[in-house]
């Protein structure tokens, strides 16, 4: 852990990523499609994030329950209810446009879920449980799973796109969320190279915002329930709920840059009036 040798040599591939694979934050090291990168400095940087999360977990019953994968974050009930839901496209489609999942269903149009996750998750990745090193694995498992089947929800519930710069601004929301340093980091970092590719300060901008917005959903307690529990509700309720607020930062920051923004967590046939009409963060 904390090896700046490596920690470099991740930043710098980081850094230098162009983003345009979608699969570009949710890869892993131990496979041949996956991103050594951003796993390997959330490796490198366990310590001391991971008894942040630890704490941050075991204070609550909901939050037990995603370390520790039981209730809604059992392995077996996410693989057998609740992944065939979220990878049923023409399901989702078939909501109505104002609900949670009808935005996640428009935003799976060109990405298979279930095959993500396979990759994502291959059974040598967790070690036999009965060990300290092997608990800590199984839980660190237990927290990936629950954050990978987030990742595309809370892109879609902050408006977040699937360009670089949205997906700096998920890592800052699911740093808040989580309380591991890494993402924040990791988001950092690709936010440094859309700076110096714009030669503007805005992206810092874009990325505090993130900041706070995830500080605040966080208070709400998102993230700490299952997949599917809002699924089917209207997404301006859930946003509500849970305190996020319209992203006017990055909303400027994508009408001045529009070609590298692809806008893609927008339903087509959602009036987003909040969106429309903010000038100011709310």
């Amino acid at each position: 852990m904390w090896n700046p040798f490596k920690i470099f040599k991740y930043s710098k591939s980081v850094f230098e990523t162009t983003g345009e694979e979608r699969t570009e934050f949710i890869q892993d090291s131990n496979g041949e499609a996956r991103l050594e990168e951003v796993q390997g400095l959330y490796r490198e940087m366990l310590f001391p994030s991971n008894f942040i999360v630890w704490k941050k977990h075991t204070s609550s019953h909901a939050g037990r329950q995603i370390l520790w994968g039981f209730g809604f974050n059992d392995k077996e009930r996410v693989e057998q209810n609740v992944i065939p839901k979220l990878a049923d496209k023409d399901w989702l489609q078939s909501l109505p446009s104002n609900t949670w999942g009808a935005h996640l269903g428009h935003l799976f149009k060109n990405w298979d879920l279930s095959e993500l996750y396979d990759k994502r998750f291959l059974d040598n990745e967790k070690e036999d449980g009965s060990t300290l090193i092997g608990a800590t694995d199984e839980m660190r498992a237990n927290l990936a799973r629950h954050g990978f089947l987030f990742h595309d929800l809370l892109h879609v519930l902050f408006r977040y796109d699937t360009s670089p710069m949205g997906e700096a601004c998920i890592q800052a929301v699911t740093n808040k969320a989580f309380k591991h340093f890494a993402p924040k980091y990791v988001g950092f970092v690709v936010t440094c190279r859309i700076a110096y590719r714009t030669k503007s300060w805005t992206p810092f901008k874009v990325y505090r915002e993130a900041l706070r917005l995830g500080e605040r959903a966080a208070n709400k307690g998102l993230m700490l329930h299952g997949h599917l529990d809002y699924i089917e509700s209207d997404i301006s309720e859930v946003r509500k709920m849970f305190d996020v607020g319209v992203p006017v930062e990055y909303k400027k920051f994508a009408e001045a840059h529009a070609e590298d923004f692809r806008h893609d967590v927008l339903h087509p046939e959602y009036k987003d009036v909040e969106w429309d009409t903010a000038v100011e963060v709310i």
